[in-house]
């Protein structure tokens, strides 16, 4: 008997809308793991597939461990019907064959580290005492969807997890009684054989059957948390558009508390006909003699309207460098590459602080990784790589994914660097150069790391540097390169990606006029004050002070329920912008969840006045 069968269900269709997508990856990525820990022989992979027009079987493509662990019990039902999803999981939990079941969503990463976390525990090899007679579960990390639409690889996954896995979000599941939101469950079979399974009257949605499932449990098993023991699970986000099937999923169940441990006088039973199989995919990729058709890169209005907004937005938070008319169209080509690039882009930046490139890159790819070489002038509190790293991580830019600085840049430092990551990554999908590191004799060292499919800027800010450039315009054959010259005065390099003709439009926006540092950390005063209040929880509030604080307050945050200025409301004033202006004394009529005080004056007897209608009050000020 092997030692552990990993659980799954689906159906061959839209879900989120990338289904196939998603499992294909979480089976071949577990096979992966497994393999590395030399596991490949104890464990299973059981796929459930309700009632797929064409089965999941034959439309996954699993590489050759994948096969070689997973099994698809195929359940003839209505294809366009809702899956009842207690009854999907015990049926798939019941026809596992291992000694230990676990269940996990089907666009979930489990890397290698967690496969020797879990057969610590059920070898017996951890501090847990009687593994058999415990239930495990566990939180999950979210892998953000602007990567998960670009649908990396296995190993593309495995990369972006050593790059990115430290700060990525993590939705804790419920300890203690109500364990609710779990990413993964790992069970005895005898344990879930002696609770039979999920409770098959929660078969309308999705919800409350894990909390259910606990609760009866504990009537005779004590639950342990699997990340003490070093397991961690990467749960791909949904799709903002989720396909068809979401709806059905999403019907609330019924809350029921149970008051014995079983529940189902029969489980993992259908009336459909059942049927096993292996992996029968097959690829039907037809070669044919017509001739490759290469991506194309145009510049139209939608990429110089996004540069523009881009602009407008940030201009007032990077002001140690100005934006030429020139940097500025450099841009809109940035713009159009993001446009027709789906994948989560990589971006070389040599001499960062001369230019936006780096910080537009960051807004169009929030998870995309940078390389800034760069030869840092000064190191003070508004410029250095640390500087740097801080504008990227502002909230109004968002950057997330991996940031690499290269200080003291030159050839021969650009070359150790990439010697020693070209195992992990061997051609960057945007280069923007600036001007050429002076001990740097032929750019075609920068071109060579160019992917096929991507496009480099080369703004030349010396006439040395052109000519350089130039020189290399005659041996394009020798290359494979094509080389586009802007007339704003820079060069559009790609290889497999043609460059259309730009439209002719303006930014129409002046380089940003300098600000002195007062009115610079007036604005990032500002600036902070409504992220900050955006980050408040959704929730039934009173606005307690209408000010000028109060109404930057009421644009940031949702419909408040009324608002309390005793001043206004003593005058006469019964609303703003539909709320009621109401008196502190009115509060008891209105159910709210807290208090959010913005006045600026008489703060501490406003708190103490609050603090007799809600016991959660919150103060927000400048």
């Amino acid at each position: 008997m092997k030692q552990l069968s990993i659980c799954l269900f689906g159906r061959n269709d839209n879900y989120m809308p990338d289904f196939l997508y998603r499992m294909t990856v979480t089976i071949n990525f577990i096979a992966a793991s497994l393999k590395r820990v030399e596991k490949l022989d104890d464990v299973e992979v059981v796929v459930l597939d309700w009632g797929s027009e064409v089965p999941l079987s034959q439309v996954i493509d699993l590489s050759f461990e994948a096969k070689r662990v997973t099994r698809f019990i195929y359940v003839a039902a209505e294809p366009a019907g809702k899956i009842p999803l207690c009854s999907a999981f015990n049926l798939v939990v019941k026809n596992a064959k291992a000694e230990y079941v676990s269940f996990c969503g089907a666009d979930a990463l489990i890397p290698s580290a967690s496969f020797d976390a879990i057969f610590r525990v059920i070898d017996g090899k951890t501090s847990i005492r009687d593994p058999h007679l415990k239930y495990f579960n566990c939180g999950r990390h979210v892998l953000p969807y602007q990567v998960v639409e670009s649908q990396p690889s296995v190993a593309g996954w495995e990369r972006f997890l050593r790059l990115n896995s430290w700060q990525l979000e993590k939705q804790r599941a419920y300890g203690g009684f109500l364990y609710g939101n779990a990413g993964f469950l790992l069970f005895h079979r005898n344990m879930i054989a002696d609770a039979k399974g999920l409770n098959e009257l929660f078969n309308s949605g999705w919800g409350w059957n894990d909390i259910d499932l606990t609760v009866r449990l504990m009537h005779k098993y004590q639950w342990h948390d699997l990340a003490y023991e070093g397991f961690l699970l990467y749960d791909m986000e949904h799709s903002p558009t989720d396909g068809t099937r979401i709806q059905a999923v999403k019907q609330k169940p019924p809350h029921y508390i149970a008051t014995t441990i079983c529940e189902n006088k029969d489980w993992g039973q259908v009336t459909y006909a059942i049927e096993e199989s292996i992996s029968q995919y097959k690829s039907d990729l037809v070669l044919t003699d017509q001739p490759l058709i290469r991506a194309k890169l145009k510049v139209d209005q939608e990429s110089v309207s996004r540069v523009t907004r881009f602009l407008m937005d940030y201009q007032k938070y990077i002001n140690w460098c100005t934006v030429s008319n020139r940097e500025k169209k450099a841009l809109t080509y940035l713009s159009a590459f993001a446009s027709q690039s789906r994948k989560n882009a990589t971006l070389l930046d040599v001499n960062s602080i001369h230019g936006l490139s780096a910080f537009f890159f960051a807004a169009l790819y929030p998870w995309g990784e940078i390389y800034s070489a760069t030869n840092w002038e000064r190191i003070d509190d508004r410029s250095g790589p640390h500087e740097f790293a801080k504008a990227l991580g502002l909230d109004c830019i968002g950057h997330k994914g991996y940031l690499s600085v290269l200080s003291g840049m030159t050839q021969d430092s650009l070359d150790r660097y990439f010697n020693a990551i070209s195992d992990d990554l061997d051609c960057f999908d945007v280069i923007v150069v600036r001007y050429l590191p002076h001990d740097m004799q032929d750019i075609t060292c920068l071109i060579q790391r160019l992917s096929p499919t991507g496009v480099m800027l080369f703004l030349p800010e010396q006439s040395m540097d052109r000519s350089v450039f130039e020189s290399i315009l005659g041996t394009n054959a020798q290359h494979e390169i094509s080389i586009k010259e802007d007339e704003s005065g820079f060069f559009v390099v790609s290889k497999e990606l043609a460059i259309e003709e730009p439209i002719s439009a303006s930014c129409g926006l002046e380089a940003p006029l300098p600000l002195d540092q007062a009115e610079l950390n007036q604005y990032l005063s500002l600036a902070a004050f409504c992220e900050r209040v955006k980050k408040l929880s959704t929730e039934r509030r009173i606005l307690w002070g209408l000010g000028t604080v109060g109404k930057i307050v009421y644009d940031l945050i949702p419909t408040p329920v009324a608002i309390v200025d005793n001043g206004l409301y003593a005058k006469g004033e019964v609303s703003f912008k539909g709320v009621p202006i109401i008196s502190s004394d009115q509060i008891r009529k209105y159910e709210i969840d807290s208090i959010l005080i913005t006045a600026v004056n008489h703060y501490e007897v406003i708190y103490e006045e609050a603090k007799h209608y809600s016991s959660k009050v919150e103060r927000i000020f400048l």
